[in-house]
This record gives C-alpha cells, structure tokens and sequence, in this order.
C-alpha cells in the first residue's frame, strides 16, 4: 500500500481523491485480510475494524534507548490485538528497537 500512496501523491493528486484513493486501497487490503482469516478471526477483525473506523484512538507512551538512557515516545494507537498495535501517528520509525519489560537482577 505504501508504494500507491507515493504514487499517488507524486502524481499530485488532489486532496479529495487522494482521500478517496487511501480509502479504496484500504478496503482491499482488508479484504484481502480477510480471505486469510478463519470465521473466528474475521469476526475478530470486523470488530477492529469498526473500532478503528469509530475513531478511538488514544495515546500511548513506547520507551527507546537513546544515549542508553530510556526516552518516552508518545504516539497515537489505533486497534490492536493483544500482540500487534497499530501506530497512527507518531515519530518512530519502522525497526526501531523498544523496551519492553526490564530486568530485576541488573542484567
């Protein structure tokens, strides 16, 4: 889906029809998603789905290791499962390396 964004946006594409390309290439891949779902899984995505499109975003704090000390980032969060969540906004990039528990002995 990136790649088609970047097109579209070096094609100079109006802001309305941008809006409405983004919103097209969504809805295929959540259906290309859900091809790969079982029934209990689509019915899982369904409802992330709608709680996305319900706009309940919130904000969250994830900690990065900068100069060795820990930094708080905050970001915007959309669905998630438990496992996977979805970073709507924010200034972290893809592969950067988070803390996510810390260690009593000192190790």
């Amino acid at each position: 889906m990136g790649p088609s964004i970047r097109g579209l946006r070096e094609a100079g594409t109006g802001s309305d029809e941008f809006r409405e390309a983004i919103r097209q290439l969504r809805t295929q891949a959540a259906q290309r998603v859900a091809q790969l779902l079982e029934s209990d899984q689509k019915k899982r995505y369904r409802l992330m789905r709608a709680e996305a499109k319900s706009g309940s975003y919130r904000q969250e704090n994830v900690w990065v290791l900068d100069g060795g000390k820990p930094v708080a980032l905050g970001l915007t969060v959309g669905i998630s499962d438990g496992t996977y969540t979805e970073i709507v906004r924010g200034d972290i990039a893809q592969g950067t390396q988070v803390i996510v528990g810390l260690s009593l002995d000192g190790s």
